[in-house]
């Protein structure tokens, strides 16, 4: 007979699982929930770059466990629609190099995978088959991956928290977070769980919910989270130009401040955009992407990118433009 001793078990270090980004995301079935169209995708895809990469996510949280990340992409669209958005968020992919030194390439989106059991059995293999390369799934979304699976007219919290709690278990097995996109109700509640939708199946067979909100039109929104293993959490978002950010003090914020300097440094010499954050150590890169992106998007671009992933200033005299630089 195994005797469990507490003592024992606390000693074994062995057994100890690190969070994959620290303070929000750990091992198990983690569901973000949000309005419709209010950003959850693109929140999704910066996790899977910010694992991939090392980068802190949401220019904030540390990434504790770097490492590969299978995107379940369910939301329609095929591979291409997911990779058009994840373009959207890369300004540069030539930073991070070529082959497999290139940390885009631990990102696997798979458009086609199976939905509902035939999906979690199937990614039950996957995760045995790369056992400890993978860190991090992401399903987007929860409705859709569900579709086809057993018995969905028998009771519908026992439903809910039967599909939540293998998906759990299924994580916990492979050591890896399922990161699952959700949609909430339409009216607020004053406990942020229950603007999940669905039973409370869902949330209770879950290891963490992240519940997102922003209005229409709206800058800022607000990010909470409950969770077993992690501190509860709230926290301010920013979401412009389709990217997430916390927004952050405002010597480190004014992106206004930030282009001068940008347009300074790349006067000296062209530069890639890893180049330019070591040039301005004092910004953060969220505020240099920022300003960099708005630059050369607006109507008259004072910075544009060549074919090397370098950006040029572009100098005007009068009504035409002398650009320099190939």
């Amino acid at each position: 007979m195994t005797q469990n001793k507490l003592g024992e078990l606390m000693n074994n270090r062995t057994q100890r699982v690190r969070p994959i980004v620290r303070d929000l995301i750990a091992p198990g079935v983690f569901v973000v929930a949000g309005a419709p169209k209010i950003g959850k995708t693109f929140w999704l895809m910066q996790l899977a770059l910010s694992v991939a990469t090392g980068e802190r996510f949401l220019g904030h949280f540390p990434v504790a466990r770097p490492g590969k990340v299978l995107y379940i992409y369910a939301e329609g669209g095929g591979t291409q629609a997911a990779v058009n958005r994840f373009v959207s968020l890369v300004d540069d992919p030539d930073q991070y190099g070529d082959g497999d030194d290139n940390p885009l390439n631990s990102i696997r989106i798979e458009a086609d995978w199976p939905r509902g059991d035939a999906g979690r059995k199937r990614l039950d293999r996957f995760l045995a088959k790369y056992a400890d390369e993978y860190v991090l799934v992401v399903i987007d979304t929860l409705a859709a991956f569900q579709q086809g699976a057993e018995d969905k007219s028998r009771d519908a919290y026992k439903f809910d928290y039967d599909f939540s709690l293998s998906l759990s278990q299924l994580a916990h097995r492979h050591r890896v977070a399922i990161v699952v996109a959700h949609h909430d109700r339409k009216a607020e509640a004053a406990d942020f769980l229950n603007s999940v939708s669905g039973t409370k199946g869902l949330t209770g067979g879950s290891d963490g919910i992240i519940v997102m909100r922003r209005g229409r039109n709206e800058t800022l929104g607000e990010m909470m989270l409950t969770a077993r293993e992690l501190p509860e959490g709230q926290w301010t978002l920013q979401f412009e130009d389709v990217e997430w950010s916390l927004p952050e003090p405002p010597a480190m914020r004014n992106n206004a401040s930030s282009l001068p300097k940008i347009l300074a440094v790349l006067e000296a010499k062209p530069m890639r955009l890893n180049e330019i954050y070591e040039a301005l150590d004092g910004f953060s890169k969220s505020a240099i992407r920022q300003s960099i992106h708005r630059t050369i998007h607006a109507k008259s671009p004072r910075l544009r990118r060549d074919r090397m992933g370098r950006y040029h200033v572009v100098k005007t005299y009068g009504l035409s433009d002398t650009r320099y630089g190939t």
